[in-house]
């Protein structure tokens, strides 16, 4: 009778291992599930960030080649500007000799 008793006890003891071991692996595929759900989140997430990421490039790019545009606009504007002075300036030069050849002929 011990032996059965033994074996009884024994196999009391496995089916709550059996138990226990259904138990956590539940509790491991649980987390598991939750796990590959973050993962399908996170990779939800990367994406999109990809995406921004690179329509902000984009956007980048296009602004810098209107940056440049503009600048090349500024630098056209100020050569013209230079040139405009230029003439201007030998213009008031012309006026001031020929107002000076107007005083000398004032005063003889």
């Amino acid at each position: 009778m011990s032996i059965i008793k033994k074996l009884s006890e024994e196999n009391l003891e496995l089916n709550r291992l059996i138990g226990k071991n259904k138990f956590d692996l539940q509790d491991s595929t649980n987390e598991m599930v939750k796990t590959r759900e973050e993962i399908r989140k996170l990779k939800l997430v990367q994406r999109n960030n990809d995406e921004k990421f690179e329509e902000i490039k984009k956007e980048n790019e296009l602004l810098k080649s209107q940056i440049e545009v503009l600048n090349a606009q500024i630098n056209s504007h100020h050569d013209q500007d230079s040139a405009l002075m230029n003439i201007v300036e030998s213009r008031v030069k012309e006026f001031k000799v020929i107002t000076q050849g107007s005083k000398n002929i004032l005063y003889c």
